[in-house]
């Protein structure tokens, strides 16, 4: 049996693709029993916010015996996971990320490089390799939209932000400020930094119901100041560009997130916008806000990949 399966806890098993080699009866008698069992087997610890990506798992058996024997195998491929960011990863049966946020800047970095699609442990991520370079990255960044500052400061220590700026389309940025918006309820003032006097978020979604609280940034980071930031972006922008608007949003999130929620933090934000590109500031925006922004800012359950 090959199996491609997502692996949390024994509640929470996803099974990508399971190969079976046997009598049409024998088959089809593991089509109907497979799931549920595989669902109730005991599979390899892993901690709370740890991600495990198997590479295969090949056992024989009747459909009764699979899923146990799969588990045990499981088990075993586990305990020899390789760390994902070694050069032994891509010879390695199973690894193991020790966060969503670890899984996701290692996704990045090999977006980046250009190797993702070749690697063995982003077989589960097929789809996402199928988009443009651009759209992929601002999908796998809107993921988990809250936590975006924290694994940008992860993806900045591997030393790939710059990179990642270069990447990042005006089309796939603005979309990315989409999945911010939805997130966050701060839909009005993205819309008022991307089109300024606009008096309504018009093109940019809301969040539904109460506005959530944004994650916080842990620590503070220089690699949120808008000098680190402006040094990535692709030439002479416009400040409604939208990744300058991007930019922006990031460094205040990271200074001052609650006045993102502000009646004025559309204004406040192209303030920053302008500052971030070099821009003087209009008569109309002379808020400290842009200063105050530079101050800087600030991991799923398990799966086993088996192809």
């Amino acid at each position: 049996m090959n199996a491609a399966a997502r692996l949390a806890a024994a509640a929470d098993l996803q099974v990508g693709r399971v190969v079976l080699r046997g009598s049409a009866t024998a088959v089809e008698q593991a089509r109907a029993t497979l799931p549920a069992a595989l669902a109730r087997m005991r599979w390899p610890a892993v901690g709370e916010d740890e991600i495990l990506v198997l590479r295969r798992l090949a056992v024989r058996g009747d459909a009764a015996e699979i899923p146990a024997r799969a588990a045990v195998a499981a088990g075993e491929l586990a305990r020899h996971a390789a760390d994902p960011w070694s050069p032994a990863a891509d010879s390695a049966d199973a690894v193991r990320f020790r966060s969503q946020l670890d899984y996701r800047a290692c996704l990045i970095h090999d977006l980046l490089a250009g190797t993702a699609a070749r690697r063995w442990l982003w077989r589960h991520r097929a789809a996402l390799l199928a988009r443009p370079p651009a759209d992929a990255l601002a999908d796998l960044l809107g993921e988990d939209a809250l936590a975006l500052p924290a694994l940008l400061d992860r993806v900045a220590a591997r030393a790939a932000l710059p990179a990642l700026w270069r990447a990042l389309a005006a089309p796939a940025a603005r979309e990315l400020l989409h999945a911010i918006a939805a997130a966050t309820g701060w839909g009005h003032a993205i819309a008022v930094a991307l089109e300024p006097g606009a008096s309504r978020a018009t093109n940019v979604p809301q969040a539904a119901g109460p506005t959530p609280r944004a994650a916080a940034p842990p620590a503070a980071s220089a690699r949120f100041s808008l000098g680190v930031l402006a040094a990535g972006l692709p030439g002479k922008l416009p400040a409604t560009d939208p990744r300058v608007v991007l930019h922006a949003l990031l460094a205040q999130w990271s200074a001052a997130p609650a006045a993102l929620a502000r009646s004025d933090a559309g204004e406040r934000l192209h303030e920053t916008a302008r500052e971030l590109v070099g821009a003087a500031p209009t008569a109309a925006m002379t808020r400290p806000t842009a200063n105050a922004a530079r101050g800087a800012g600030p991991d799923a359950p398990a799966s086993a990949t088996t192809p």
